[in-house]
């Protein structure tokens, strides 16, 4: 029972040893999307040769951004509490089983907003951070609601006035990989986020060259191998 969430929330793990992978699914999904889409079959090798640890979580998207039965402000209270689910009960337990001093979070759609949200609010959690089809402006999801709250979950607000030359310096130390495909409906944001990076200062990896679409979980593979070593 986390009690962050208030539920069951399932971790499931794969390898044994290496550096760990937090894996974010993508909008909706859970924690045996990877095994159930054969992903694992594209990171066999990491997996079986020790060199990564797999941690696939569940999301709560469907109760949050996805949940057009509760108000705006339910929406985001939720997503805040997803955030101190990981920080209170994912990453303690992935950083007392791993003997390496660096973790991986990759995601998919909404799943990459979460690694996205949390390589920025909280950069010393994440050392490498990989973007599958992201989308960085929460606001449609809250049906343009505003408030506090909601801004500093929002990394396409948030994130441009982002000062802080501490925070910006950490998160300058994250290998930032974004992965988009020329026909996702999410290029021109990915783009733009890809834009106010190098507008930070921030070097990143800006992967376009799949020709994958949306919902495509082979090619989604491809991206994860290419960017987990």
């Amino acid at each position: 029972m986390s009690p962050n969430i208030g539920k069951e929330m399932r971790l499931i793990k794969y390898g044994t040893s290496g550096t760990p992978v937090v894996a974010f699914p993508g909008n909706g999904g859970t924690a045996e999307d990877w095994e159930n889409h054969n992903v694992l079959d594209a990171i066999r090798v990491q997996l079986e040769e020790g060199y990564n640890t797999l941690y696939c979580l569940d999301s709560i998207d469907n109760e949050s951004f996805l949940n057009k039965e509760v108000d705006p402000p339910v929406r985001i209270t939720r997503q805040k509490q997803y955030e101190m689910y990981l920080l209170d009960e994912v990453w303690p337990i992935v950083t007392k089983e791993s003997t390496q001093d660096f973790i991986i979070a990759m995601g998919i759609h909404l799943g990459a907003y979460q690694v996205i949200n949390l390589s920025l609010r909280h950069p010393s959690k994440v050392n490498k951070a990989i973007s599958i089809m992201g989308n960085y402006d929460i606001r449609p999801y809250l049906d343009d609601y505003f408030e506090e709250a909601a801004y500093f979950q929002n990394p396409a607000e948030y994130f441009p006035n982002l000062q802080n030359d501490r925070i910006l310096s950490e998160i300058r130390d994250i290998d930032f990989r974004i992965c988009i495909s020329p026909n996702s409906v999410q290029y021109d944001s990915n783009q733009r986020f890809s834009n106010l990076l190098n507008n930070k200062g921030i070097t990143h990896e800006w992967d376009n060259q799949l020709q994958s679409g949306d919902d495509d979980w082979a090619g989604w593979a491809k991206m994860i191998a290419n960017h987990i070593p």
